[in-house]
């Protein structure tokens, strides 16, 4: 009976001789632990994941042999690599920092405090690349395609008066800024948009909401605040034309000195707005411009 007790341990020494420790410690270009890592170790077909502790520690119970690791982190690269195991180790991973980029981020203060979930404001952002594939004439064609924005337009031509109703107020209503300055008419709040160059424009911001305790009683359709290019030692000359006999001319500067920047344009826009059609007389048709 002690003989077949003895052969009994002996066996199981030897299972247990078959597992290795494989620890280590996660740390940040910094030398800084990091913790809440996703550690994920694969050996043939057995698959096991730990979370790192706040010290960036972590250990797995292996058998010898090679074994796969992977590290993930929201803030951090993912880390992988494959190891030779045969006995107890301890390795030293560091990760490196994986910046995110998102979208343009428009923050509006309200002045007042507020929880982030409960400001109502919708602000959409028109970007230079959206300007550059409309091709816009004026900057009225930059903000026709906005939510809740209709253009009015009192002639033909892109350089007759245009106005905007925003979110069905009148044009009296919007409030337009430029670079965060106030733009629009102290008096009657109306702003004619052909006045405004589109090749200065770098974006556009609207803000959906009524603001008129920020911008006084006429924000109560918005705020459209045009924001410009920004200071480049620059010469530009732009031709355009159109049907209708539509012929645009810009011509633009900027440049800067120490503190001073400045940015000059000229734009001239012309549009005849007649047509060519046939008219019929006597045997015989003659063409006309209307």
């Amino acid at each position: 009976m002690p003989q077949i007790i003895f052969i009994l341990l002996l066996l199981s020494a030897k299972i247990f001789a078959q597992e290795i420790i494989l620890k280590g410690y996660i740390v940040d270009e910094g030398k800084n632990p990091v913790k809440n890592a996703i550690v994920e170790l694969i050996q043939g077909d057995l698959k096991n994941s730990k979370i790192s502790d706040s010290l960036g520690f972590f250990n797995f119970k292996i058998k010898s042999g090679k074994v796969k690791i992977s590290v993930k982190h929201l803030s951090f690269k993912q880390f992988d690599k494959e190891l030779n195991v045969y006995s107890d180790t301890l390795i030293f991973i560091q990760l490196s920092t994986w910046f995110i980029k998102f979208n343009e981020i428009t923050v509006t203060a309200t002045r007042y405090q507020a929880n982030t979930a409960e400001i109502s404001n919708f602000v959409e952002v028109i970007n230079s690349k959206t300007i550059e594939k409309t091709s816009p004439i004026s900057f009225s064609d930059v903000l026709k395609n906005a939510t809740s924005i209709y253009i009015r337009d009192y002639g033909g031509t892109p350089a007759v008066l245009k106005t905007i109703s925003l979110r069905g107020t009148g044009s009296e209503h919007t409030v337009f800024l430029l670079n965060g300055m106030r733009f629009s008419s102290y008096q009657n709040g109306v702003l004619d948009l052909s006045l405004i160059p589109v090749d200065i424009i770098e974006r556009v911001e609207i803000i959906h909401s009524n603001l008129s305790s920020l911008y006084g009683a006429d924000a109560i359709g918005g705020v459209v605040n045009v924001i410009t290019k920004k200071e480049e030692e620059t010469v530009k000359v732009n031709l355009g034309f159109g049907s209708f006999g539509l012929r645009k001319f810009n011509a633009g500067i900027s440049s800067s000195f120490k503190n001073l920047s400045y940015l000059s344009s000229f734009s001239k826009i012309y549009g005849s707005g007649d047509f060519n059609y046939k008219y019929k007389l006597a045997d015989k048709y003659i063409t006309l411009k209307r």
